[in-house]
């Protein structure tokens, strides 16, 4: 009987001991967890700032290349033109030689 007595004790003392390291390891992996998730919302914060500051240099560079192929295609339109002109002069001599 007192064996008996003597192993519930132990079993009592190893089921309070099981718990603490339990709740011990469980709050450790919490803080962990917290940690991690401290830094991931830190990580996606600059992820989102450095993407919003390469989509405006982004846009910045396309507004500029439009501007630039709107100027270069007035030129090329101004530069057909011309030429349209040119060529009509001279079919309209020629038409005037013969």
């Amino acid at each position: 009987m007192q064996k008996v007595k003597h192993l519930e004790y132990e079993n009592a003392n190893s089921c309070e001991k099981v718990k603490a390291d339990g709740t011990s390891y469980e709050k450790d992996e919490n803080e962990a967890n917290i940690k991690t998730e401290k830094d991931n919302l830190k990580d996606k914060k600059t992820a989102k700032e450095e993407y919003k500051t390469t989509h405006t240099a982004n846009i910045g560079n396309i507004d500029s290349k439009e501007a630039d192929l709107k100027k270069e295609n007035a030129n090329t339109s101004s530069m057909l033109e011309t030429k349209k002109k040119e060529l009509i002069e001279k079919y309209e001599k020629k038409m005037d030689e013969l």
